[in-house]
């Protein structure tokens, strides 16, 4: 039976984190439908201090992306919907 979760911003070290609590969406590296094996790239975050690679928790599909690139978003935001 499949099942669907949200891949979220996740907290950073504190050698990389701002006091806004906020990264920027750079650019999704797959597409809405593409297949993600574990361990997968999704996205690029950027702050001040870091780039970031967003990674998938397991196999599945990208389902749904919702930010545009050039988005701010603070952490614990949902990025996408991974269906697996």
């Amino acid at each position: 039976m499949p099942f669907w979760y949200f891949l979220k911003v996740p907290q950073l070290p504190t050698e990389v984190a701002h006091q806004s609590n906020v990264v920027e969406v750079r650019k999704y590296l797959l597409s809405e439908g593409d297949p993600v094996e574990r361990d997968s790239p999704i996205v690029l975050l950027e702050n001040y201090w870091a780039e970031m690679r967003l990674k998938t928790n397991g196999k599945g599909f990208l389902r749904k992306t919702f930010f545009r690139p050039g988005t701010s978003v603070h952490i614990d935001d949902p990025i996408a919907i991974i269906e697996a």
